[in-house]
Order: structure tokens, then sequence, then C-alpha cells
């Protein structure tokens, strides 16, 4: 009994305690109304966001991206209900909601919707029609289909852009990647310009990329594309201070939106993590983490994290494996590696020296180097020679040059990779 009566003694103190702090403007607030509030504020964010889409000009994924790249899922499935209740026009109704389907992640139903404008010559209804097939890992029968397609019909660039997109995320051959090229190459609408930049940058022509800009701003697309996009081209090209304060300006727009989020936190220097259980669809995060493991010298982990990219064809897990398997001593494993990733891409080693000592192994892949020589063609026995060179002088460096796939997969952006490898999942973004 006398407990019991110390323990209401005990709350009411607490009560008390806590009504004084309140009168101070002191709150002590528990974890689970922290969570709360902290809920609530997220709520309200959402509930804040504008949608700057216009869906009388929206056909495919495509169209949504390039007018508001970060905006959530949920808000655009939200505004294209409301839309579709007001259209009168039974042709893009059909339409539509075929692409309401796949953002609601039921494919199924999605090419059910589809299937006869596709097979019938709508070019559009055929892109969302391959990106579905896509989407359930039919690459092949994606392929085969909006290949007989441009063979059926006339080929314009919806067909053009879905062929891209397939090979970029069935990744096999660079080589079937630049003659398709050919055809953005000589076009001027808006998704060309903004993927011939893509596509310089992924080349790593930074230069050139840097100087085609303009083109790329006047078309009024992929705005937020643009910005991690000039971030990475500063960054490559020794701006570094532009692009840190570009990355902070970034994260401040958007906190959850996976490509800018990943993208930034990068940019923002060595301390860069993100949560990988909210963003296992991304190819990329998981990449970073490796390097990251990479650069702290821990090449047990790195190469870890590196494992399930290989299955997907992902040049630069094959390339950061080849380094760490080198720096292992495990030089066949390493040739073995680079290899691979010779097949897949055109593939070269720059050697060259530091202004500054490079101590450890890990420095020793570094962008800063003063070019020396080139290793144009892997053969059994370069990772050996390459260690050896290495460990020659502190201040010798290399660094890997090849198309960074995921550059042209910024222009696909997150609704593509979330659909991609969470496949079957309603995601809410």
């Amino acid at each position: 009994m006398d407990n019991r009566k110390e323990l209401e003694n005990l709350l009411k103190l607490k009560q008390a305690i806590i009504n004084d702090l309140k009168k101070q403007g002191k709150v002590i607030e528990s974890k689970t109304e922290r969570k709360r509030i902290e809920l609530s504020d997220r709520l309200k964010k959402r509930e804040e966001r504008a949608l700057l889409v216009d869906f009388s000009k929206v056909y495919i994924i495509r169209d949504i991206d390039s007018q508001d790249y970060d905006s959530p899922d949920f808000l655009v499935i939200e505004r294209l209900k409301s839309y579709l209740n007001e259209s009168a026009d039974p042709a893009r109704v059909e339409l539509l909601t075929g692409l309401l389907k796949i953002l609601e992640f039921d494919f199924e139903e999605a090419l059910n919707i589809l299937q006869e404008r596709a097979y019938n010559g709508d070019s559009k209804a055929a892109y969302s029609y391959a990106e579905v097939l896509l989407f359930l890992g039919k690459y092949n029968e994606a392929l085969n289909f909006i290949v007989q397609f441009t063979k059926t019909f006339k080929p314009d660039f919806y067909t053009y852009l879905s062929i891209l997109e397939i090979l970029i995320y069935f990744f096999k051959d660079w080589e079937r990647i630049e003659k398709l090229f050919n055809f953005f190459k000589n076009s001027s609408d808006a998704f060309s310009e903004i993927l011939k930049l893509a596509y310089l940058i992924t080349k790593q022509n930074f230069a050139e990329a840097r100087s085609s800009f303009s083109k790329a701003v006047v078309t009024g697309k992929y705005k937020n594309l643009l910005d991690i996009y000039s971030m990475i081209v500063d960054s490559k090209l020794g701006e570094t201070d532009k692009a840190y304060q570009l990355a902070n300006t970034l994260l401040k727009r958007s906190n959850e939106h996976t490509c800018l989020q990943v993208h930034a936190s990068y940019h923002r220097g060595q301390d860069y993590y993100f949560e990988l259980s909210k963003m296992n669809f991304c190819p990329y995060a998981q990449f970073l983490m490796a390097k990251k493991a990479f650069t702290r010298s821990n090449f047990k982990s790195a190469f870890n994290s590196l494992e399930p990219l290989f299955e997907q064809n992902y040049p630069s897990a094959f390339a950061l494996a080849g380094a760490v398997k080198m720096f292992q001593r495990q030089f066949d494993e390493a040739d073995s590696y680079w290899m691979k990733l010779s097949k897949l891409v055109p593939f070269e080693i720059v050697i060259g020296i530091s202004k500054k000592p490079l101590r450890s192994s890990a420095e020793k892949l570094s962008e800063s180097i003063e070019e020396k020589n080139r290793i144009q063609s892997i053969n059994p026995g370069t990772a050996k020679t390459l260690y050896e060179i290495l460990n020659s002088s502190n201040n010798m460096g290399f660094r890997m040059v090849y198309p960074e796939i995921e550059y042209l997969r910024l222009f696909f952006g997150e609704r593509t990779c979330k659909r991609m490898y969470r496949r079957g999942e309603n995601v809410d973004a």
C-alpha cells in the first residue's frame, strides 16, 4: 500500500515538473510524442507540396518527370485520378489509365489496358507497354516487342526512347546504345537535348557537357535533373565549392527523392550516408556505399556491397571490384573483373602523378592525377603490372575511364528504378 502511494506521489511530482517547464516554454517530449510530431510535420510537408504537372501534356512517365522530376508518386497518382475524372476524351482516358496502373504497380492490369493500342500502332501506348514488360523482368520480350513495332509501324521518338531505356537497364552492350544515339544527336526536341547532355556526361566529356548546358536549359524541361547534372559537372571539373553549394540547395529542396538525395549527399563530401533500407531499389546508392568502404581501405566490405550489382552488369561495380581485388593482391580476379567490364563498355586505365603523396592504397584511385600513360587493353597480368607501378612511388595514382551508365539512368529517374528493382511492391514516395 505504501509503495502505491509513493508511486502516485512520484507521478504527481513528474507532472508538476512538466507543467512548470511548459510555463517556461521548455517541453520534454517522449520518443513516441517526437515520432508523432515528426510524422505530422512530414505529412504537412507533403500536403504543402505543389505538383507542377499539366496532365494534358502527359502521355508517358517521362512527361511527368520532365515537368516535375522529384514529385512524389502519391501526389502524381492523386492528381492524375482527379484529371481522369474530369477528362472527356476516351482515348486519352484509356492511355492515362494504363499509366496510372503503372504508377500504382498494377503491371498486369496496365498491360491489359495498353495492349490493344500498343499492337495497333500507337507509339505512346507501345512505349508504356514495353516499359511494363521491362518492369516485370521480361527484358527480351520488351525489346522484341518494341523492335517488331518499329518494323511494322513507322519508328518515332517514343520507339527509340523505349529501346534506349531497355538497353540501359538490360545492360549488355554499349555499342548498341552508341548507335542508337545517332538518332537523338540529329534531333532537336526537348527530350533529345537533355539526353545529349546526359550522353556527354556519361562519356565523361565534362567540358563539352558544360558548353552544351544552355541548349538543355532553354527547353524548360527536367529542371531538377539539370541541377544534378550541373553539380556533377562542377565536381568533375574541379569546382568542388560550387558542387557543394548546389548539393546543399538540392538537399534543402527535397530530402525524400532518391536521385536528388543520393547524388547531393555524395557531392557534399566523404561523410555521405544513405539509409539503404529506404532506397534498396537504387544500384548507385549501393555502389557509393561500396566506394565509401573502399576509401577507408575496408576492401572486404566494399566487395560484399558490390556483389549484388554484378548480376545487373553494372559497369561501375566491375570497375571498383577490379581495384579491390588488385589491392588485395588477387591479381587474376582483378583482371577477370576488368575484362568483364571491357566487354560491356570501352574501358581504359589512366596512370599519373599526384601533386601530393597518396599514402594508402585506396588514395591511389584518384581523379586528381596528371596523366602520364594509359592502359587501353586489359589482359591477364594487367592488375599485377599496375600494382607494381603504383607502388613504385607514393605519388603514383590511377583512375578508370568508362561510360558511367548511372548518368543516363538519371534521365529515367527514381520512378523507373523503383519499378525495376521493387517489382510488384507498391511503394509510397
